[in-house]
Parts: C-alpha cells; sequence; structure tokens
C-alpha cells in the first residue's frame, strides 16, 4: 500500500452525484485529498487548477464523453502524466475500445467496488510520473508566428502526444506561440495546430546532448482526431520502430 505519511490528491468524476458520493466513502480512511466534479468542464478546470496525482472519470459525462476528455488530458503539456481511470458500464464494448483508443490507463466496470479503486490507486501512483513518451520520426514540420507571414519548415527528430522537437540551428525565443502543420508518416491529410516554444537545445552547452541543435515544440488544440492519428502513430512505434 501507499505510505501513510504521503498524501496524495484523488480526481472523482462522474455525472451522477450519488455515485460520487460511493466513490468518496472508499477513501474516507485513506489517506488521500478528494476532490469531486460532476462535469468534463469542471474535470479539466478542477485538474488545472490542483493537479491532482490521479483521476477517476465515468464514461457517461454531462457534456462530453470521458474518451474524448482523456485525449484532452494526454495533450495537455503539464497533464499528460496523470493516470486516467475510466469507469464505463459492462456489457458495452464499443465503450471499452473507446476508452482503449483514448489511451487511458486503466478501465474500471461499474458498479464502482472500492478493492478496485483503492487497487487502481496503488498500481498507477507506484509508478513514477513520466512525460508522453516520445518516439523518432523525420518528418517536415512548418511553423510561423500567428502574427508573421513567413513559414519555416524543418525537419522532427521526435514526436508525442504533447509536442515535437525539430532540428534548427536558429532556435526560437521559449515560449514563442506558433502556428504548426505537419504530416504524420503513413497519413495523406496534414496535422494543423497550435504550439509554442517550450524549450531549446543549444549547439554551445546542449541540455540533451544525444540531441541536435534545435527546439521542443508543445502541441495545443489539436482536434480529437489529429490526436488519435498522433497517438496511433506513437503507440505502433513504440512496439515497432517506423525507421
Amino acid at each position: 500500500m501507499l505510505p501513510q505519511n504521503v498524501k496524495t490528491t484523488i480526481l472523482l468524476a462522474d455525472a451522477a452525484s450519488t455515485i460520487l458520493e460511493v466513490e468518496k466513502n472508499f477513501f474516507r480512511r485513506e489517506h488521500h485529498d478528494i476532490l469531486l466534479a460532476n462535469s468534463a468542464q469542471e474535470v479539466y478546470e478542477t485538474a488545472i487548477t490542483h493537479h491532482p496525482d490521479i483521476i477517476f472519470m465515468g464514461f457517461q459525462m454531462q457534456d462530453m464523453c470521458g474518451d474524448e476528455l482523456c485525449l484532452r488530458f494526454k495533450a495537455h503539456g503539464e497533464l499528460c502524466h496523470v493516470p486516467i481511470v475510466l469507469v464505463v458500464q459492462p456489457n458495452r464494448p464499443d465503450d471499452l475500445l473507446r476508452c482503449q483508443r483514448a489511451g487511458c490507463d486503466d478501465i474500471l466496470l461499474k458498479p464502482p467496488r472500492r478493492h478496485h479503486f483503492l487497487g487502481a490507486v496503488e498500481k498507477h501512483l507506484k509508478l513514477p510520473r513520466r512525460a508522453a513518451p516520445r518516439v523518432e520520426a523525420k518528418m517536415h514540420v512548418t511553423y510561423r508566428e500567428p502574427s508573421g507571414e513567413h513559414a519555416l519548415t524543418h525537419f522532427s527528430i521526435n514526436v508525442s502526444t504533447g509536442g515535437v522537437f525539430i532540428e534548427t540551428e536558429n532556435p526560437l525565443p521559449v515560449g514563442t506561440p506558433l502556428l504548426l502543420d505537419f504530416i504524420i508518416p503513413g497519413h495523406s491529410e496534414p496535422v494543423y495546430c497550435k504550439g509554442r516554444v517550450a524549450w531549446i537545445n543549444q549547439a554551445d552547452g546542449p541540455s540533451h546532448p544525444r540531441l541536435p541543435p534545435g527546439m521542443g515544440l508543445q502541441f495545443f488544440e489539436l482536434t480529437l482526431e489529429d490526436m488519435a492519428i498522433v497517438r496511433s502513430f506513437v503507440m505502433r512505434s513504440l512496439v515497432v520502430p517506423e525507421w
């Protein structure tokens, strides 16, 4: 079990308040801070504000299905590491498939059971926090500042669901907002999204010596369809490298 002196934050989300009360009682004797949310919007805002250590979320929320919200979390630069456990109705294989495709960390079946919830906390919070996995990907990435007219194109070195690293001798300053477009290998349609410069690998004194000079770009406002394409490529490449 988790050490008793380590206090963690757990976010419980479900459209039904009665379900939330049941789930909250699972942790009544545990050493955790419990947050509750009824809608997808409330889940997202609460997570951004409080940065929970794990999120349990019902599949059928008031304003968005759980798999869609899961995709948004996995695309978020700061929240992509938070384990997402989706709680679904049994005997609904389509819902289960959607949860798996969304990249959730675990799936529990309703009605909620205390030992399943406590087991998920023990399982996932023992794991070290990690950023979204990156895989090698050589593709043209075109980027421009929102107010600029001139687009620049460079090759990417790797990509994740949270962003892409591109090789360039002239990186832009950290925090620079950008408009991005690129084509994921194996797909013909380009991906368009907003982004920003998250970090720089300088030629002199690089923070990542194994990477060439360049900059890491963080994705923002990926559509659900584009996020699914990027995630599918990443997960496929983790099993069978593309090159």
